[in-house]
């Protein structure tokens, strides 16, 4: 983590990120055939004005006005990709970024996104650091983290356990607040949708008391799962009313980003590839990764291929379903009501958009089920 002496851009143009370029460009995708490499992470496409409000937001935020912004979108339709970009440009800046993620096995652990982010941040600072930013109540904040240590002071048993964890509460938020003054940080928590209730309340506490601190909060989640995320919910919704937090909804991509896509990773004229990211388009909803999924099987089948350094199998309508697509689908499907799966098992067979009268004739189930 480097110290940096002001908050404001570097003259030399941080925002300088590759763009997508329209027409004729070098190929982004290395090798040939089966060996042929769609680059990770792959090119941001149909992002520019969401990047641009990040942007603008981590400006807003290096100036001392704190906040979060959630991304929120369907599984695959980009969220993590999207963060990556700020986080490259906030590296670029000089920020520092501590980055983590929720899972859902393990869920419950207390803190457990703040820890994922931020216990490599801390054990990343110089000897004598924490215990100056934190005024000597390293113990109170491995309470907190455990992994920093266990907890050697007797002061954190001191009071009841509502005022123990204001007090460690309080101490995180100096501590960051600490922190930030040297180097504006950036919090990206990915998958929030499986954050733990003491996260949560952690979260809403240091953002409702560093709002005058250089620090944006980055979160993303999985709409398919808000129904279920109460805390999440509540969260933001309090939040929102605080005026602390703005929400990004990603929705999927046209065919248009499909093909600012295919003419960024092969470095083909848009002209060529026009009706292949239609039919892309078509077969995956302008979900990012179903497309980066469809055309790495694509290319590595060789039904895309490159012959005598041009690329050639555009016309291609053969396009399967990639295991990775398989695995993902089944994983949506895993929580889903038996009435639920016969829907999707008969959508797949009537195509992507069927006509109610239709699905209802088809589905063999009662139609107040189908309505739900």
């Amino acid at each position: 983590m480097t110290a940096r002496n002001t908050p404001g851009r570097p003259a030399a143009g941080p925002h300088d990120t590759p763009k997508i370029a329209f027409g004729a460009t070098r190929p982004l995708i290395s090798g040939m055939g089966p060996r042929a490499l769609i680059p990770d992470p792959p090119p941001l496409s149909g992002r520019s004005q969401e990047l641009a409000h990040l942007r603008d937001l981590l400006d807003r935020a290096a100036s001392g006005n704190g906040r979060a912004v959630f991304v929120r979108g369907e599984g695959g339709v980009g969220k993590t990709r999207l963060i990556e970009a700020l986080c490259e440009d906030a590296r670029r800046q000089e920020w520092c970024v501590a980055a983590g993620g929720c899972y859902p096995v393990g869920s419950g652990a207390p803190f457990g996104v703040l820890q994922d982010a931020m216990v490599p941040m801390l054990r990343s600072l110089e000897p004598g650091t924490l215990t100056v930013l934190t005024r000597g109540a390293e113990a109170e904040l491995a309470a907190l983290f455990p992994a920093l240590g266990a907890p050697t002071s007797a002061s954190i048993q001191e009071g009841s356990p509502s005022e123990q964890k204001m007090r460690l509460f309080w101490n995180l938020a100096e501590l960051l607040r600490g922190l930030a003054g040297r180097q504006p940080l950036l919090l990206a928590l990915e998958d929030l949708q499986w954050a733990d209730e003491s996260s949560l309340e952690l979260l809403h506490f240091l953002l409702r008391n560093l709002s005058d601190a250089p620090i944006l909060v980055l979160g993303t989640y999985n709409d398919q799962y808000r129904a279920e995320a109460r805390g999440l919910v509540a969260t933001e919704q309090s939040l929102e009313r605080l005026g602390l937090i703005e929400i990004i909804r990603l929705h999927p991509l046209s065919a248009d980003d499909l093909t600012d896509l295919a003419v960024a990773l092969f470095g083909v004229d848009r002209t060529l590839v026009g009706e292949f990211s239609a039919t892309l388009h078509e077969w995956t909803g302008g979900n990012c990764f179903f497309a980066i999924e469809t055309i790495r099987a694509l290319v590595e089948s060789g039904q895309i291929a490159r012959t005598e350094g041009t690329w050639v199998g555009f016309d291609t309508r053969d396009m399967r379903l990639p295991q990775s697509i398989r695995e993902s689908v089944m994983a949506r499907m895993s929580g889903m009501s038996h009435q639920a799966e016969e829907v999707v098992r008969v959508a797949t067979v009537l195509g992507t958009r069927v006509p109610y009268d239709v699905l209802r004739a088809a589905a063999d189930i009662p139609e107040a089920d189908l309505l739900e």
